[in-house]
C-alpha cells in the first residue's frame, strides 16, 4: 500500500445530520465464522423488538452510551449480524442508498419490483431496528410507493422528522434505443411519516436544459434546507454519456406538500455529488468537470440557486494527470468550505484506482493544510459508483470514510481529520468487509454500495447490494 503524505490539518467538519431512519429485519442466513463468508447454517438472529407496536424496537437499538470503550476500532460490530437481507415477501429489491437516524435505526432505499404497489419498478423503503425489520414501520418493516411509469428511489434523507425519498419516474428508465421513445426520467420526490405512511408526492416534469428528451434524473443526495429540501445529482442520457450534467433542485414546503422553488443545471459537469447549506447561508456543491481531472466546488445564492454575486462561484483543483476525476460525495464544513471525496477513473466502465479528498476554504481557495497541498490521496484502492447513493461519509470528528475495493474485496477506509490515513482504524486504516454471502440470492460482494454514519457514536454502516437483496455491516469507530 502506498499512501501519499498529502495530509495535515483539517478544520472541523459539521455534517448535516439529516438522514433518517431505518429498521430492517433479516431474511436470510446468519454470519459464519469465516470473515470472508456471510451466511451459513446458523439460525437467523431473533428479533429483539417487542410485539407492542414498536416500543420495544427503539429500546432494543444499541445506545452509544453503552459502547465498550475498549473495543477495537475498524472491526465489525459483533452485536449486529452481517447477513443477506431482503425486502419482505419476496419482491426484487435494488438497494441504492443507506441512512441512519438519531436512534440508530437503518433505512435502505431503492427500487422494488413485484411488490404490493406495482408489478413494475416502484420506490422501496426498508427500516431496521436493532437486528430485525421494524414491525412499527409500514408492513413488516417496509413500504413501497408507485406513482405510474417505472420508478426507482436513488437517495434518502431526513427533513424535520420526515423521511424523504428522491428518485426517477420514467416511461423507460434506460432501455429504448431512441431518446424520443425513452421519454423523460422525471425527478420524483415522496415524503413518508415516521411510521412509513406516504404523506405527499411530487414529480418535477418541467426542468431546464432539455431534460424532457431522453434525459433521466439520478439523485445522489437529499439534504435539509431552511424551508424545504435540496436534491442534487446527475442528469444523464443512457445512450449518450457526453450529455450528462449536474443538477440541484430546491423543493419548498407548502402546507403539507412540496412545490418546486428553483432548479439549477450545470452542463460542464458529470454530476453534482452533494449540495447543502453552509454556516454562511449559501449553498455549496461538490462536482466533477467533464473529461478533465478536476474536482470542483461551487457556491450558489441562497434565494434562487444562481451563481454568487461576486466572483465566478466556482473553484477547482486537478487531482490527476489527464485522468477523469469523479466526485463521489461533498460536504460543507462549519467554515463554509467543502470536502469532496472521489476517485480517478481509468477505464470506460467507471472502475478506477485512487481515493481523493480535497478541501476548499469559504473563499474558494484550496485548503493547503489538508493533505499535501490540499489533496489527500490513497492510491492502492479501487472504487465504483452506482447511479444514486453515497459511497462516502464524514463523521462528527471530521474523519472521512469511504467504501472501496481493497485486496480483492470490499472495505471501508478512514482518513483522519487532517487527511492522513487513520492507521488506528482497522488494519492500517482499512476495515475489511466479507467478500461473499451465502444463500440462493447470494454471491460475491461488490463495492458499488453506500455508506452512512451513526452520529451517536460515529459507527459506520456499509450497504452492499448483492443478488436481489443486500448486506449490511456496522463498523466500530
Amino acid at each position: 500500500m502506498r499512501f501519499s503524505t498529502r495530509s495535515r490539518a483539517f478544520a472541523s467538519l459539521s455534517t448535516v445530520a439529516l438522514l433518517s431512519v431505518g429498521l430492517l429485519r433479516c431474511l436470510g442466513e446468519d454470519v459464519s465464522s469465516n470473515p470472508d463468508q456471510v451466511g451459513g447454517d446458523a439460525a437467523p438472529t431473533p428479533s429483539p423488538t417487542a410485539a407492542d407496536g414498536g416500543a420495544g424496537a427503539d429500546a432494543a437499538t444499541p445506545d452509544a452510551s453503552a459502547v465498550d470503550a475498549g473495543r477495537t476500532s475498524g472491526t465489525l460490530d459483533p452485536a449486529f449480524p452481517v447477513q443477506l437481507w431482503s425486502y419482505p415477501d419476496g419482491p426484487t429489491f435494488d438497494a441504492r442508498d443507506v441512512a441512519v437516524d438519531g436512534t440508530g435505526r437503518i433505512l435502505i432505499a431503492g427500487g422494488v419490483t413485484g411488490s404490493s404497489c406495482s408489478g413494475v419498478s416502484a420506490f422501496g423503503l426498508v427500516r431496521i431496528a436493532g437486528t430485525a425489520l421494524d414491525p412499527a414501520f409500514g408492513t413488516k418493516g417496509a413500504v413501497c410507493h408507485y406513482s405510474g411509469n417505472l420508478m426507482s428511489a436513488r437517495a434518502v434523507g431526513l427533513v424535520q422528522d420526515r423521511i424523504v425519498l428522491a428518485g426517477i419516474r420514467a416511461d423507460e428508465i434506460e432501455t429504448a434505443a431512441v431518446p424520443g421513445e425513452r421519454g423523460a426520467g422525471f425527478l420524483h420526490v415522496a415524503r413518508f411519516s415516521p411510521t412509513g405512511t406516504v404523506e405527499t408526492t411530487t414529480s418535477f416534469v418541467s426542468q431546464p436544459g432539455g431534460y424532457q428528451v431522453g434525459m433521466h434524473y439520478s439523485p445522489r443526495r437529499v439534504t435539509a434546507d431552511d424551508d424545504g429540501i435540496l436534491i442534487s445529482g446527475e442528469g444523464f442520457d443512457p445512450l449518450d454519456p457526453a450529455q450528462a450534467r449536474g443538477f440541484v433542485q430546491k423543493v419548498a414546503i407548502q402546507g403539507n406538500g412540496y412545490q418546486p422553488a428553483w432548479s439549477r443545471t450545470d452542463g460542464d459537469v458529470f454530476r453534482i455529488a452533494g449540495a447543502e447549506r453552509t454556516a454562511l447561508g449559501d449553498i455549496t456543491t461538490g462536482t466533477s468537470l467533464r473529461a478533465t481531472s478536476d474536482f470542483v466546488a461551487r457556491r450558489l445564492q441562497r434565494a434562487d440557486g444562481g451563481s454568487v454575486a461576486t466572483g465566478a462561484g466556482k473553484a477547482s483543483v486537478s487531482v490527476g494527470n489527464g485522468m477523469l476525476a469523479r466526485a463521489a460525495v461533498a460536504f460543507a464544513t462549519a467554515s463554509g468550505g467543502t470536502l469532496v471525496v472521489g476517485g480517478r477513473n481509468l477505464d470506460a466502465s467507471g472502475k478506477g484506482t485512487g481515493l481523493v479528498a480535497v478541501r476548499f476554504l469559504a473563499t474558494g481557495l484550496l485548503d493547503t493544510t489538508f493533505g499535501s497541498g490540499g489533496v489527500a490521496l490513497v492510491d492502492d484502492v479501487t472504487w465504483e459508483e452506482r447511479r444514486g447513493g453515497g459511497p462516502a461519509a464524514v463523521d462528527t470528528k471530521g474523519r472521512v470514510l469511504a467504501l472501496v475495493g481493497k485486496d480483492g474485496g470490499p472495505a471501508v477506509v478512514r482518513l483522519s481529520a487532517d487527511g492522513a490515513l487513520d492507521v488506528a482504524f482497522g488494519a492500517g486504516g482499512f476495515a475489511a468487509l466479507p467478500k461473499n454471502v451465502a444463500g440462493d440470492a447470494g454471491g460475491s460482494l461488490g463495492i458499488a454500495g453506500a455508506l452512512a454514519v451513526d452520529t451517536r457514536d460515529d459507527t459506520a454502516v456499509a450497504m452492499l447490494p448483492v443478488g436481489t437483496g443486500f448486506v449490511l455491516a456496522r463498523i466500530r469507530p
